[in-house]
């Protein structure tokens, strides 16, 4: 008799995943081919009343007498995780993601499989709230490869009849969380400040998601020499091509044979332009 298994069984009677005949079926089926004086497990679930309408309070008790409530929440997560590979809508793939999530909370961060599912589901409130960060696809597949690992763990679980192997894995694919969200947090910084809105209306964003002042100033300093470095990348290229755009132009006007014309005027300014843009694209930077 696999106990493992009977532990999954009462899980899904208990979240209405498996009907109670069906169980009840297994159980006395069990009870025919095993010893129930050698198995006090097997035994107490013949004894539950499956026509009371408290069956699943007694099933629940029994389950708590020979099991511990982190098997439980093992079973679940592996539940759950089948579920965010069942589901291809990425809103429907981050509510599983969030109880997940709330249940990392719960157990103050103990289970690192438990923790990275609490930095996608992150992810993907970043990505939801401000507009930046993972792409969706980058997204659901990072829910489903922490989903697939959870997997990989139950060959574990078969092999030692024990559902802690959930728990026990080190399911990491991402970074650091606070280097992570840092990394987020910087690039938003640098995207928004090249696209000239003042730093003010930027730190309301990160207020909006809870961040205070120290932190909104740690990420704006660790992103001022990331900000100028990519400020001289856009900057450099606009300026060169004013420059050759204004050489050019006057080089045409000063030639006496050719004959001045509309689309020239447009050059010509176009050149003093672009310069003006590498400038001010370039100051703007560098204001803190």
């Amino acid at each position: 008799m696999k106990t493992y298994r009977i532990k999954h069984k009462i899980y899904q009677v208990l979240n209405d995943k498996l009907s109670k005949k069906d169980f009840e079926k297994d159980i006395y089926f069990m009870a025919e081919v095993n010893s129930l004086k050698l198995n006090s497990f097997l035994f107490d679930l013949v004894e539950i009343n499956y026509n009371s309408n408290t069956f699943k309070n007694q099933l629940l008790n029994v389950f708590n007498k020979h099991s511990t409530a982190d098997e439980y929440l093992a079973i679940s997560i592996f539940e759950l995780s089948k579920l965010i590979l069942d589901y291809n809508n990425i809103n429907e793939v981050f509510e599983v993601v969030k109880v997940i999530k709330d249940k990392c909370v719960e157990e103050d961060f103990n289970y690192q499989i438990l923790t990275d599912y609490y930095i996608c589901y992150e992810n993907y409130s970043y990505r939801k709230e401000i507009g930046h960060g993972l792409s969706t696809f980058e997204l659901m597949n990072e829910a489903k490869n922490i989903a697939r690992k959870v997997f990989d763990r139950y060959t574990k679980v078969k092999e030692f009849e024990d559902w802690l192997f959930i728990l026990k894995a080190t399911v990491s694919n991402t970074s650091n969380y606070e280097d992570d969200f840092s990394y987020q947090v910087k690039n938003y910084i640098i995207g928004e400040s090249l696209g000239f809105r003042s730093e003010k209306d930027i730190r309301n964003d990160f207020k909006s998601l809870g961040l205070n002042d120290y932190e909104i100033n740690e990420s704006f300093s660790k992103s001022e020499e990331d900000l100028i470095k990519n400020a001289k990348e856009k900057a450099l290229p606009l300026l060169v091509l004013g420059i050759v755009s204004t050489f050019v132009s006057v080089a045409y006007i000063y030639q006496k044979d050719k004959v001045f014309y509309w689309p020239m005027l447009i050059h010509v300014l176009l050149g003093p332009g672009l310069i003006y843009s590498a400038i001010l694209l370039y100051v703007k930077s560098l204001k803190k």
